[in-house]
């Protein structure tokens, strides 16, 4: 059971998945949107299997829904996905995240207004969210530390920094 169904922010509208992928007509809308999503820039510093290259989407799709909690991210009041947060099931209370936005809305603050709202939306259970970064992606990294996480140096290594925030 996903933390929560949706929420919006002054921009944004986060909505589970759930719903999309399980009607058909939807589920091929978002199989044509994700192309122009996950483009080789965007999923540059994720793991590989953001790569569509050599998948079949509809895998993909299914695989992603098996392992977290999907949620579109849409500009308030438009059907066009813009990007993508990911949330793990709760581990020992901690829960993984990660996000993605298409590359046109880079640089114009989506992505901390993401993370804020999440941080408001999320019920304040002592859950911890974390979130690694690539070290070559400083950008994403000053994300997390504007949105109040702080590094985490004994989850981090030499290719990922991790980032927590404990949510009372």
């Amino acid at each position: 059971m996903p933390l929560f169904q949706q929420f919006e922010t002054e921009r944004l509208s986060v909505a589970h998945w759930a719903d999309t992928i399980a009607v058909p007509v939807a589920r091929r809308g978002l199989v044509k949107q994700l192309p122009d999503l996950l483009t080789p820039d965007v999923i540059a510093h994720l793991p590989p299997f953001f790569d569509l290259s050599d998948q079949n989407i509809d895998q993909w799709i299914d695989a992603r829904a098996a392992e977290s909690d999907i949620y579109l991210i849409r500009e308030t009041g438009t059907d066009a996905i813009i990007g993508l947060l990911f949330l793990t099931p709760p581990i020992n209370n901690d829960i993984h995240l990660g996000y993605l936005f298409e590359q046109s809305t880079w640089g114009q603050g989506y992505a901390t207004e993401l993370l804020a709202g999440l941080v408001s939306h999320v019920p304040k259970t002592g859950v911890r969210l974390l979130g690694g970064v690539g070290r070559k992606n400083p950008a994403s990294a000053h994300v997390l530390r504007k949105t109040g996480f702080h590094v985490v140096p004994e989850l981090s290594d030499a290719e990922t920094e991790m980032f927590a925030i404990t949510l009372n």
